[in-house]
Order: structure tokens, then sequence, then C-alpha cells
């Protein structure tokens, strides 16, 4: 409860940016889980984070796909539900 309390009384999930920012046709929707990533991405990076020294590696945010080319991983359509369809961004970020 304490996460999703967070997340909707956030300024970011307020912003004007964001309203309706998210909400998906049905057919959008099928289309970007095929898209999708398996969790076997969400393991693998949590694997790799949790191994790192704790000293040097702390108070970070984290993209598991960043993560796993740091640690060599080169081909990430592994993760993919589709190999086939190329790998979509499901949140925003600023690049």
């Amino acid at each position: 409860r304490e996460v999703l309390r967070t997340i909707f009384t956030s300024a970011q999930f307020r912003s004007p940016e964001a309203y309706r920012a998210k909400i998906k046709k049905p057919l959008e929707l099928i289309a970007s889980s095929l898209r999708a990533v398996k969790p076997e991405i969400v393991a693998d990076s949590a694997h790799a984070i949790l191994t790192r020294n704790s000293r040097e590696c702390t108070g970070n945010f984290f993209i598991d796909d960043e993560v796993l080319r740091e640690e060599g991983v080169e081909d990430m359509n592994q993760y993919a539900v589709d190999p086939n369809q190329d790998l979509f961004i499901d949140f925003f970020l600023d690049s």
C-alpha cells in the first residue's frame, strides 16, 4: 500500500505531462506486451547489483539493460518475450 500511496501522491504522477500519458487502447496494450521483456532480466540485473561492492554501489537508480551491458551481456533478445520484436521502453527517461 505504501508504494502505491507514494506513486499516486507524487508530483510526477500528478503533473500535466503525465495526465493520460500511460492510457493504452487494447490494441496498443497487445502491441506493447509483444515487445515486453521476460522477468529474467530483472533477476539477472538484480544479481549483478547485489554481488557488487555495497560500499561503491549504493544510492543509485539502475536500469536493467544498462546493468547487464556493464556486466558484458550484449544480446538483450534473450530477455524478449518475442525476439522478433524490438524491445520497448515502458517508461520515460531523459536521454
